[in-house]
């Protein structure tokens, strides 16, 4: 969503700069509002990008711990210890827990 907004707003500013220099100065205050809108927004998705980066590696049962354990078949690596030891389903896929590889951290 974000992507496709700085899109649309990049493609104004194209236009904006064919624009004839006697429109442009209409336009100037516009191209101000845009240039600080998409700043606004990237810094939003940098921000958004962080916080999954972030929380990637948490638990996906208890949202506490580290994840600490591959679950087999399935691979993911979603739970931490104690949670992949009480569940019998992968939480991400619903597949059933056939073993577990633990990760040293």
């Amino acid at each position: 969503m974000l992507t496709t907004r700085m899109q649309s707003l990049k493609m104004h500013k194209l236009k904006i700069a064919r624009t004839p220099a006697s429109d442009i100065s209409k336009e100037e205050p516009l191209v101000v509002r845009l240039k600080a809108r998409m700043q606004e927004m990237k810094e939003k998705e940098l921000m958004h990008n962080g916080n999954v980066d972030a929380n990637s590696h948490v638990c996906k049962v208890c949202f506490e711990s580290a994840t600490a354990a591959m679950l087999l078949p399935c691979r993911h690596f979603c739970l931490c210890k104690s949670c992949s030891l009480a569940c019998s389903e992968c939480p991400i896929c619903r597949t059933n827990i056939a073993d577990r590889i633990f990760a040293f951290t």
